[in-house]
């Protein structure tokens, strides 16, 4: 199985880092590497995340963020959808990714 980044899920993560890093370029490194461990992690285990609140998708909360991975995960491939903060209104659906 290999990780898969959609552009969507990408372009969050970019836009996540940067806000970040406008305040502090060390707690942004930090927390992009518990995103990038919690998403490999989730090769090894994907369906330790929960149901998520869309359709087809799953859903892993970043520990000690407040961010959660939106993912799919077949036989070939796990695909972050989408990098969202917890608190935020969730789309009705990831579009065609």
């Amino acid at each position: 199985m290999k990780l898969v980044w959609s552009e969507a899920g990408m372009r969050d993560l970019l836009e996540l880092a940067a806000y970040i890093a406008a305040e502090s370029e060390q707690t942004a490194k930090l927390v992009e590497t518990r995103i990038h461990r919690e998403a490999t992690l989730l090769l090894a285990f994907p369906h330790a995340g929960r149901a998520g609140r869309v359709s087809g998708t799953r859903e892993r909360v970043v520990r000690k963020t407040p961010f959660i991975l939106v993912y799919r995960a077949s036989q070939a491939e796990l695909r972050i959808l989408r990098l969202l903060r917890g608190a935020r209104k969730w789309p009705a659906h990831f579009g065609a990714v």
